[in-house]
């Protein structure tokens, strides 16, 4: 691992420019947004940032709603061990293939 420090150090509070691991990418933020909206691969969400965005995204507040998306855009496989469940109506893109192996499941309600 590699730390780029920048600022001063002065034996109790430490300034980092970035983190820099032996593979991979730079991380040079420990962000706070919650809606994560920055797609970045360079920062790190903090554990507040990353419960906000997931109560939003599934209703956790009363636990009771869970959206999810239309349109399936990109290839998915449903594992022979596992089941899914969309709420319907669900269009497939042209192009698109769902596949759901023996054993596993997709219900759409």
């Amino acid at each position: 691992m590699t730390i780029i420090k920048d600022g001063n150090i002065d034996g109790t509070k430490r300034s980092f420019r970035e983190i820099e691991l032996t593979s991979g990418t730079s991380i040079n933020e420990i962000s706070i947004d919650g809606t994560l909206a920055g797609d970045s691969d360079d920062a790190i969400p903090t554990e507040k940032a990353v419960k906000t965005y997931v109560d939003t995204q599934h209703g956790a507040e009363d636990d009771i709603f869970y959206e999810n998306g239309q349109t399936v855009s990109t290839d998915y496989t449903v594992a022979a061990t596992r089941n899914a469940m969309s709420a319907g109506p669900i269009t497939i893109d042209t192009g698109v293939t769902v596949t759901i192996a023996t054993g596993g499941t997709w219900t759409i309600v």
